[in-house]
């Protein structure tokens, strides 16, 4: 999966290399891979890295980056999530069913979303059509803003495909799927306004 192919990749951190020594467990790397879980966190971490975690059926994810997290707190190092999926996918095993799911939504929602970015599709498709996209940064800006997907006529001349934003909410949660389905939806007249 995403780890092998991490692994595999060119770092340039072979003896000679630019990067010398940055990938490694030895003394000095800056860059380590490991599970999620307990004990994969050293003393000397700044900031833990975790790309993708989610729940598979009949295995909770949670759990073991649950204990992850305290311990990085412990020895003051973060924990960045990128592309968290920590909902529970219950399963006929009896993994993520009521029993500990405040518990585990609790801690799903204590982290902060620091950027965000999703392309939207219609109800019950996968992938296409797009429809637009939503977009999160607490760099520029607290807000959530949807964007409707443009083609064709509705671009500049030799654009094929254009994104135009059509709302903004202010809030730590994304907008619900009702609301980014009512301003996809609106009409939009010559002028470029919403009818």
């Amino acid at each position: 999966g995403l780890r092998c192919t991490m692994e595999l990749m060119d770092w340039q951190a072979e003896e000679g290399e630019r990067f010398e020594g940055l990938v490694g467990d030895g003394p000095g790397a800056r860059v380590r891979f490991g599970a999620v879980g307990p004990g994969v966190v050293a003393e000397d971490d700044d900031l833990i890295v975790v790309l993708a975690p989610q729940s598979m059926q009949g295995a909770c994810v949670v759990g073991p980056l649950e204990e992850m997290v305290e311990e990085a707190e412990a020895c003051g190092a973060r924990t960045l999530l990128i592309n968290p999926v920590l909902a529970d996918i219950p399963s006929a095993a009896g993994v993520m069913q009521v029993r500990g799911r405040a518990g585990r939504m609790q801690f799903a929602q204590s982290f902060l979303d620091v950027f965000h970015f999703r392309c939207l599709y219609y109800a019950g498709k996968f992938a296409f059509p797009i429809v637009g996209a939503l977009r999160y940064s607490l760099a520029d800006a607290p807000f959530w803003t949807a964007f409707r997907r443009l083609e064709g006529d509705a671009c500049a001349p030799g654009v094929v495909e254009a994104y135009d934003p059509v709302a903004v909410w202010i809030s730590e949660r994304p907008p619900p799927p009702e609301a980014l389905t009512e301003v996809l939806q609106r009409k939009r007249s010559r002028d470029g306004g919403s009818a």
